[in-house]
């Protein structure tokens, strides 16, 4: 891709991405702060320490808030080098950010961004210098959203209810395996693929490790924090076709009635699709339930011991066309999807005032 390919998306909402996440921003307004020039200049070492440990860490001691903020940091390059892999392949070695080593002092970190971006400007905008200096706020930025993500008690409840999610499927459903990739249920339903159905934590991988992309692209595109992001569990039906598709909304609707309300219900027959990265070609449904359950007891809450949480669980449903479609056809592939969805945040990730001088 071209630089105009890269930052076709580049315009007004990019700014708006960076009010949210303002490490992000190529200007680095953050190592002009007072905080950081008043922490620099006195010397006091402690001090991005101590806010690291008031927002993420009370009570641990400096070198554990420091070294958990190192990784995180790391987690957080993983996740955009993984990503420009994916989405750029052959260019994406030019956006690869360098993992944060050992011995780590986090004064001398943002200390260092400082000099090399008071230095980039007084070279007539040295463009190495200021990258080096960006790479390290952004570093710092991802650090503070990724804890923000493990923190979240909306994730933590997703990876915590996942295996009772299914165990509630399996309850409400009885799926037997009639065929092979065909599913009888106690709801009259056949579903089809390898599983009845596809169940999903969107912080997880399918091999179990964390992956914080899809998170933080949500978090960038809807300005979101993450308590706000309302599908961090899901689960995925292919039925046979609209008329089971309509069995099944009404199943959830009238028999498990496990909301008052189908919340945020979306029908591609009869909405149109407003997320500029899905496209309209897609056909499927989807809504929020939100299933209960069990909590640790609290002593003043007057359910007692029989306290239940009601978490959030976002159901989309494919007939078999639907989902061959979605499979072969490259509009509404997925894996487009995803791209699309980047590429809208690549601008905000990787600001052309500080790549374009390097990409030239």
């Amino acid at each position: 891709m071209n630089t105009n390919e890269l930052y076709a998306h580049d315009g007004q909402h990019i700014s708006t991405i960076w009010e949210l996440m303002n490490h992000f921003h190529p200007r680095m307004s953050f190592l002009r702060s007072s905080l950081v020039k008043d922490a620099i200049m006195r010397g006091e070492k402690d001090t991005f320490i101590r806010i690291t440990r008031e927002t993420f860490f009370p009570g641990l001691e400096d070198d554990i808030v420091q070294e958990q903020f190192r990784l995180a940091m790391n987690r957080g390059i993983s996740c955009l080098n993984t990503l420009s892999d994916r989405f750029l392949g052959e260019q994406s070695s030019m956006f690869h950010h360098k993992e944060i080593h050992v011995p780590f002092s986090l004064y001398e970190f943002i200390a260092q961004a400082r000099e090399e971006r008071i230095q980039g400007l007084q070279r007539k905008k040295d463009p190495e210098l200021l990258r080096s200096a960006f790479d390290k706020v952004q570093a710092y930025g991802l650090g503070y959203r990724i804890l923000q993500i493990d923190e979240s008690p909306e994730v933590i409840a997703a990876l915590r209810n996942y295996r009772s999610q299914a165990r509630w499927l399996e309850d409400h459903f009885q799926f037997q395996e009639a065929l092979d990739n065909v599913w009888n249920s106690s709801a009259l339903i056949q579903f089809f693929g390898e599983c009845p159905y596809k169940s999903r934590v969107k912080v997880l991988q399918s091999d179990g490790s964390i992956h914080y992309g899809s998170v933080l692209i949500k978090m960038m595109l809807h300005r979101y924090f993450p308590d706000e992001i309302k599908d961090h569990s899901g689960v995925e039906f292919i039925v046979a076709n609209n008329k089971a598709r309509d069995h099944l909304i009404r199943y959830f609707r009238t028999t498990l009635k496990t909301s008052e309300k189908l919340e945020g219900f979306f029908d591609s027959r009869y909405s149109h699709n407003d997320n500029p990265s899905s496209s309209p070609d897609l056909d499927y449904t989807k809504f929020l339930i939100r299933l209960p359950f069990p909590e640790q007891a609290i002593s003043s809450h007057p359910l007692g011991a029989y306290l239940h949480a009601r978490h959030p669980v976002e159901v989309q449903i494919f007939t078999k066309e639907g989902d061959r479609k979605r499979c072969e056809v490259e509009s509404v592939n997925h894996e487009t999807y995803k791209r699309e969805q980047f590429m809208r945040v690549f601008p905000a990730l990787f600001p052309s005032e500080i790549y374009e001088p390097m990409l030239r």
